[in-house]
Order: C-alpha cells, then structure tokens, then sequence
C-alpha cells in the first residue's frame, strides 16, 4: 500500500466520482482507476461502488475513508515536524472558538501571535460549540475551546469555570433597583431569548429548574451569541449568558448583567486538543498564547 494511493481514495471520496478526482489530482482516470483496483485487491475487500450518480462507500470503505484521512494528516504533520526550525515556528494553526467568547478572546490571541510568531498563520474559526465539536472530532481544528465534554481520546489543557449571568438593557433591568443578582426562579419567570436545547449553556438552565418543576418563558430560540444580544437590545426580552459573551455589551453600556443565585448556573469552558495527532512546534507555541491569555481572563 502506498501513500499515494490514499491520496487518490481520499480525493475520489471528496469529489464524488473518478472523473473529478483524476481532474483534480492532474492524472489520466486510467491510472487512478488502475490504482484504486490494486489496492482493493490487496485488501481483499471493496471500498467503492460506482454508480450513474457517482460513487458511493462500502462498510470497508467508509472505514477506509476515516483511517487514510488520519494517515495522510500524521504525514502532513511529520513534514511539518521535520522541517519547521524551533527558532522561527511556521505554519498555519487552526483555532475554534464558540460565538460567546470569540468576541473576547480571539483578538487578542491573533495580536499575541502576529507578534510574537510572525511565520505563523492562525486560522481562526468561530462557530457554535455544536458544530464546533463536529470540525475538531473530524480533524479540522488543531485546537478549540468546548463547553462540552469529548471522547477520552483528546486532550484537555485547561478548564474554566464561568458563571451564566441574567441580562437586558438598562431600562428592562430597572425592576431589580441596585441590586447585582436574581433568584433564577424569578429569572425564569421573564420572557426569555435562549439558545436551542443542544446548547450548553441552555441544558444547564434546563437542568437547574427541573428541581423547581419550572418552564422556561421562551419567546424565541436564537443560537448565534450576537442576535440573543442584539434581540435583547432591541428589548425583545431577556438573555441568560456566560459572562465572557456579555462582556462587551456590558462596557458599552447597551446591556446590564446580574448574578443568577439559588441557584447559580455555571459552565465549563475546556481548551482541547486532539492526541490522535502530534503537537507541532507552532500548535505548542500557540497553545501556550492560548493558555496565558484564558488565564488572564478567567483567574
């Protein structure tokens, strides 16, 4: 079995016939299809169905699919390994964060490394934890931050503990006089702007009220941290979010948050990486970067 020969597997897989994947790969179909053949045979099994539609992936091949992307990933990374000098760390690194703390984080680490590792290149990638979860199980992100827990197999540098905090304008807030927290039982009780059930921060509302016998007084589900807060803004009801999210709305004087209390609802934010893959030299420089800044904001 040759590397090449999962390079021309995986490419077949991804553009859906040989035809592309030979277009793509600049050789005649011809031989990718003679390659794939001597490679079915020489494991015995059949990886691809040809059909008027393209191909499709039999049992084997679909486990064939997942392991050569491992493989060719592992031989990416052993070039990046070999030729990387420890002086001056290079290449791209990829970074998840979730929509409510990319608006707190995510500069500042793109400064701290423009700065301090100009050859490297930081892929930044902001998304909902639901689907950020999907991009770093897949191999797509060599670090991410997750409020949900992972397989065993991946590796977690840091958790932090926030606490989710009840927020409106100033003027919806007026109800609470001076004071700085809310039972979430009287919480609960307001029209409420929450994310969908899959998210983290709402299965830890979901849960702390199960114990009253309560139901949320939801007037819309928004999954995107920014349209909870520009809703909310708009005074289209109240938000129930981590503090790192609200912090910028907070400043600027549009929102105003309060503890939650009897109870207080928390969440863990973890810092992840994958062991299925090595730590290059430029994903150790930026993790630390990572590591510094998060513990700076959550001490």
């Amino acid at each position: 079995m040759e590397f090449r020969q999962l390079r021309y597997f995986v490419a077949i897989v991804e553009n859906g016939s040989f035809t592309r994947a030979a277009e793509a790969l600049f050789i005649a179909q011809p031989s990718l299809s003679q390659q794939i053949a001597l490679l079915e045979d020489e494991l015995h099994v059949r990886l691809l169905i040809r059909g008027g539609r393209g191909i499709s992936l039999t049992p084997s091949g679909t486990v064939f699919y997942s392991q050569a992307n491992v493989l060719l990933k592992q031989l990416s990374t052993m070039r990046e390994l070999v030729q990387m000098s420890d002086d001056s760390p290079s290449g791209v690194v990829s970074v998840g964060f979730p929509f409510s703390i990319s608006s707190l984080l995510a500069v500042p680490v793109v400064e701290a490394v423009s700065s301090s590792y100009p050859n490297i290149q930081l892929s930044v990638v902001e998304s909902p934890s639901v689907y950020l979860s999907e991009l770093f199980l897949n191999g797509r992100l060599d670090l991410c931050f997750l409020s949900k827990k992972l397989p065993r197999s991946n590796t977690v540098h840091a958790a932090y503990d926030e606490e989710l905090r009840f927020a409106g304008t100033p003027s919806a807030m007026a109800f609470l006089g001076e004071s700085k927290e809310i039972e979430l039982v009287k919480a609960c009780g307001h029209p409420l702007l929450l994310p969908s059930r899959s998210n983290t921060s709402r299965s830890s509302i979901e849960n702390a009220i199960a114990q009253f016998g309560l139901h949320l007084n939801v007037v819309a589900e928004l999954e995107s941290s920014r349209l909870l807060q520009a809703a909310a803004i708009k005074n289209l009801g109240f938000i129930i979010q981590p503090a790192s999210a609200l912090d910028y709305e907070v400043r600027a004087g549009h929102l105003r948050a309060v503890n939650i209390v009897e109870p207080s609802l928390t969440r863990t934010v973890s810092l992840c990486s994958s062991s299925h893959r090595p730590m290059t030299r430029q994903t150790q420089c930026v993790l630390d970067i990572l590591l510094k800044i998060a513990s700076n904001y959550w001490a």
